[in-house]
């Protein structure tokens, strides 16, 4: 749900509302389970270890609630 163009926490939190309600509403068309995940945010400069140009969105307990409320 992170989108690099725009990293901002409140985008996260929407990106991850729309997904969700995306992928709910395919679920009536396909025979698939969906199981979305609450996010605190979201850092993979640990995990790329390549310089990029995407700023962090830091976890917060917002975040975390706020997206679990959405899933």
């Amino acid at each position: 749900v992170y989108d690099p163009d725009n990293p901002t926490k409140d985008a996260f939190i929407e990106t991850a509302r729309s997904s969700y309600r995306t992928w709910y509403r395919a679920v009536e068309y396909v025979d698939v389970d969906v199981i979305p995940t609450a996010v605190p945010g979201f850092d993979d400069t640990e995990i790329t270890h390549v310089e990029r140009n995407n700023e962090p969105v830091p976890p917060t307990p917002d975040i975390y609630e706020q997206t679990a409320t959405a899933a």
